[in-house]
């Protein structure tokens, strides 16, 4: 083995990378499943120039807009870096929720959060696709990031909360859904859970990083039963709770 790599967002769910040779010449890849031991195989990594293994590291700094793989190939005066692409790199956007249900006639909002940290000046364009079994399957909504040259100059947004807190939540009681209200004092990476009485996590919501401000994320009670919960914000500078009841 000549070097480990992880990526968290394997889409197969093998997250750590391998790069082997057989005789010390030859290159090949394979990627394992931390909890299952699995392996999968993948390809030889083949170049004109040769060039035994010497390294690999997983980045989405490259060039921000792709997860790449990079290998170092030892080849005399010929020592080189080799950059293969995995995916692309859509960190600067998120949804949430990422699925649920509608009833019919009915509606649910979808948040959509934009991260330019790491972008350069450039337009971003991608398509949200929500698969569903109404008529035609699916809807497709076209999203377009612009970054400017001179973000650094825009002013921070106005009124800025002091304080982390769950500012509302609303249904409360609910009936299936409700929805938290929460503010950041500053941008934090956020996760969302919520305990029983007896202090037994039910559900979590992974935000992400969330810039200072305000934010909501919706709860779907639907597949949890009647009672009282507590919902608990965190970030790494602190947490707040609230009580909130479910009530079918």
């Amino acid at each position: 083995v000549y070097g480990l790599a992880y990526w968290s967002d394997d889409p197969d769910g093998y997250p750590l990378y391998v790069l082997y040779s057989g005789n010390g010449q030859d290159r090949f890849i394979a990627k394992i499943d931390p909890e299952s031991d699995e392996i999968m195989y993948l390809h030889e990594l083949e170049h004109e120039n040769g060039g035994r293994p010497g390294g690999a590291f997983i980045s989405n700094q490259y060039d921000g807009y792709s997860w790449v793989f990079i290998g170092i190939a030892n080849a005399g005066s010929d020592d080189r870096i080799d950059i293969w692409h995995l995916s692309t790199n859509l960190a600067w956007l998120d949804t949430n929720p990422m699925e649920g249900e509608i009833e019919p006639d009915g509606s649910i909002s979808v948040s959509i959060f934009f991260n330019a940290t790491n972008l350069q000046v450039d337009t971003l364009r991608c398509n949200l696709i929500f698969t569903h079994n109404a008529s035609g399957g699916e809807t497709i909504v076209p999203v377009t990031l612009i970054v400017p040259a001179d973000r650094s100059l825009m002013p921070p947004p106005a009124n800025t909360p002091a304080e982390l807190s769950i500012s509302n939540i609303y249904p409360n009681p609910f009936n299936s859904m409700t929805t938290v209200h929460y503010t950041l004092p500053s941008p934090a990476a956020v996760t969302i859970r919520l305990y029983d009485i007896c202090g037994r996590e039910v559900m979590s919501f992974l935000h992400g990083i969330r810039s200072g401000g305000s934010h909501q994320q919706i709860i779907d009670g639907s597949q949890i039963a009647t009672g009282i919960y507590i919902c608990r914000l965190e970030t790494k500078n602190g947490s707040v709770a609230e009580k909130v009841v479910l009530v079918k």
